[in-house]
């Protein structure tokens, strides 16, 4: 490491060695990011489909809760209507 902030004074074969040897740390150091990235990438693609169902499914429950308590006050109301009927 200390070679690296001493390039300029290095010989010709030593500096050679020494910027193939950074190229190949930042080529590997890429591929890491790149791999990391991807399984990020990959993870959060799985937590949206997995969010996406069970969304769906919430609201289809919300939507037939409301179905449900929309017929219990249309009863409601029949059963009102009748007794207005029946009284007049």
């Amino acid at each position: 490491l200390a070679q690296l902030f001493k390039l300029a004074e290095l010989s010709g074969d030593e500096k050679a060695r020494t910027i193939a040897s950074i190229e190949e740390m930042l080529e590997a150091y890429k591929k890491q990011l790149l791999e990391q990235m991807q399984a990020a990438k990959e993870l959060e693609d799985e937590n949206q489909s997995q969010k996406s169902p069970s969304s769906k499914v919430d609201v289809m429950r919300a939507f037939a809760f409301l179905d449900t308590k929309n017929a219990a006050q249309n009863k409601a109301q029949n059963k009102q209507d009748e007794l207005l009927k029946s009284l007049l």
